[in-house]
This record gives C-alpha cells, sequence and structure tokens, in this order.
C-alpha cells in the first residue's frame, strides 16, 4: 500500500491508522474516527483523509511504450556466470 507512515508537516506517525481509518469511515463520524484514533491535529487529519492509493491506478492502466523506446530483455532467462 501506498499511503503516506508520518505526517507531512508535523512528524506524527499514523501509518498503523489508515487501515483502520478506512474500515471506520463509512459507518461512523470523522469526528468520532479521529477522537478515537487520537489525531488532534489538522494537518495529520488532512493528510489521511487525502491520500490515495496509488499503486492500484498504475496497476490498471494499460500503459504502452512509445514506439521509439525499445524494452529490455528479461534477467529472469540470463544465465550468469560468477568469475
Amino acid at each position: 500500500m501506498m499511503h503516506p507512515i508520518r505526517c507531512f508537516n508535523c512528524g506524527k506517525v499514523f501509518g498503523s491508522k489508515f487501515e483502520e481509518f478506512n474500515k471506520l469511515k463509512e459507518t461512523k463520524n470523522k469526528d468520532w474516527i479521529f477522537k478515537h484514533l487520537k489525531l488532534d491535529r489538522i494537518c495529520c487529519r488532512m493528510n489521511l483523509m487525502t491520500s490515495i492509493e496509488t499503486s492500484s491506478i498504475f496497476l490498471q492502466s494499460n500503459y504502452t511504450l512509445p514506439p521509439n523506446v525499445k524494452r529490455l530483455p528479461s534477467i529472469k532467462n540470463r544465465n550468469f556466470i560468477a568469475r
């Protein structure tokens, strides 16, 4: 998951609270959730509320390379010799 581990402004660690926030945000009031998670500062609240998961967006996209860019051969099929 690509969510922030620390607040960008104050540096408070809230990476472990992200999953619980996502579970509770659909059923509970956001003010109650922030008090429950002990997030008092506005900067931490904003970082938690506005972060999106970018890895799922990149995995769903069908990106193709431009015609002038060539792919490198796969390393999986090569045999390496130690010298």
